[in-house]
């Protein structure tokens, strides 16, 4: 009796894993496998080799140059603080709270 129950369980068990089983996901079509990673080689590649340019050169007038120069210049002339003080880096304190 107990060898039929086992037999029954294993028939029901197996009916009830079999649709599981044949719903098998099937494999991608070669050509989306192939391209797998192609435009992320193609990024990597153009970065390594340097040759990305963003066009037309755009170069600075001569008095904006020298209006930038003149500011990178001046900023060495303070001395960088250890600490900053919260209310004098920001307006009202600036919390939100």
């Amino acid at each position: 009796m107990n060898m039929k129950k086992a037999s029954w369980a294993l028939v029901l068990g197996c009916l009830f894993t079999a649709p599981l089983t044949a719903v098998a996901q099937e494999p991608a079509p070669a050509a989306a496998t192939e391209d797998f990673g192609a435009d992320t080689r193609a990024w990597l590649n153009l970065q390594a080799s340097n040759n990305a340019t963003m066009g037309g050169s755009r170069p600075m007038p001569g008095e904006i140059a020298d209006q930038v120069f003149a500011r990178y210049a001046k900023s060495f002339t303070h001395p960088i603080p250890e600490y900053f003080e919260r209310e004098k880096f920001v307006e009202g304190g600036g919390s939100s709270q």
